[in-house]
């Protein structure tokens, strides 16, 4: 063998030697954590879409428990995380973030909210329906106490009825303090329900005889998307305040949504972080994605579809310019699916 050629050799192992680690990091798949909640859910399908169909990457939705899950982030085990709410785990955002081993990405979405709600035509009424205001001033909890007689219980007629989760909800507990601590347990019973399913139903059966209601719910869901609903006003959040002594008696910490990455997936794949550092949706988009899905019975993956068709004018800002071709593999991988799907 010549010397020329055994150069060459040389050199074309050394460029080998140099790529394959690329080649093989380009074959792992992109892991989403799936808690199985239908946001994250969602989320997950619309992300792992464009990344499959306009990057070119293999996908895969991990089915897994929450705590687990964050903890197989944190290890590099699971790649993306498209919903974390990062109050409702401080102790462990805080120490991952910290460490360098987990890395905020975006804001998915901003103003998820839990709390005491009132159908809009309680306070602005509504012609169409021929409903007149009963309550055109009620605007926080501690306004109830002016206007219990309007929200009376069926069954205990001195008071006002509030809908409460069940007793096995952290909320519920929560919501017999606040009553308590607003003096509000003097005009309202609590009224515990089954369950979210059995809360809705209750819901949905004063909305639509447009009956007074107040109840306890969060959003974003497809509830808060399907009427118009008022949250009450509280004293703003206060940490010191949070607890069972003090009756939590100020608002629910506001939600903010993060897409969180492993940091090592980052280095790993540029692109599509780069991708998922533009990803961003509003409260109203996830009300109707989640409308959509109950109101169709569909799963994540039809829902995300059906974003994907109705906005475009959203996740096409989601691309970085610099990546070519990103959009029109997507648009004519969605063209087909949209057909198959009958959409």
């Amino acid at each position: 063998m010549s010397k020329y050629i055994r150069r060459t050799l040389c050199t074309l192992c050394l460029l080998l030697m140099a790529v394959m680690p690329l080649w093989a990091a380009s074959q792992k798949p992109v892991t989403f954590a799936d808690f199985g909640w239908d946001l994250v859910r969602f989320h997950d399908r619309v992300a792992g879409f464009i990344i499959e169909e306009g990057y070119g990457r293999k996908v895969e939705y991990m089915f897994i428990e929450h705590i687990a899950g964050l903890v197989g982030l944190e290890r590099g085990e699971l790649d993306i995380y498209m919903d974390l709410w990062p109050n409702n785990c401080k102790e462990w955002w805080d120490k991952a973030r910290d460490s360098g081993a987990v890395v905020k990405l975006s804001v998915n979405y901003d103003g998820g909210s839990q709390g005491w709600y009132i159908p809009s035509y309680v306070v602005k009424g509504d012609p169409e329906r021929g409903i007149e205001p009963v309550a055109p001033d009620l605007r926080s909890v501690q306004d109830l106490k002016n206007y219990w007689e309007i929200f009376r219980d069926p069954e205990v007629r001195d008071k006002g009825r509030f809908l409460n989760g069940p007793p096995s909800w952290m909320a519920y507990g929560v919501n017999m303090a606040k009553l308590e601590a607003y003096g509000l347990d003097e005009y309202f019973t609590s009224f515990p329900t089954g369950g979210t399913t059995v809360l809705i139903a209750e819901v949905i059966s004063n909305y639509t005889k447009g009956r007074p209601v107040v109840f306890y719910f969060w959003d974003p869901t497809w509830l808060m998307g399907l009427y118009d609903f008022i949250l009450l006003e509280e004293p703003p959040f206060d940490p010191s305040l949070w607890n069972i002594e003090s009756g939590y008696a100020c608002e629910w910490v506001k939600g903010t949504s993060y897409i969180v990455a492993n940091s090592a997936f980052t280095m790993r794949e540029p692109e599509v972080t780069a991708f998922l550092r533009n990803y961003t949706t509003t409260l109203e988009q996830n009300r109707q994605a989640l409308l959509f899905s109950h109101e169709h019975d569909s799963d994540a993956e039809l829902t995300s579809l059906w974003f994907l068709k109705n906005f475009r004018d959203q996740w096409i800002k989601w691309i970085p310019p610099e990546h070519e071709g990103v959009i029109q593999r997507v648009d004519q991988a969605l063209e087909k699916s949209l057909d198959k799907n009958e959409l």
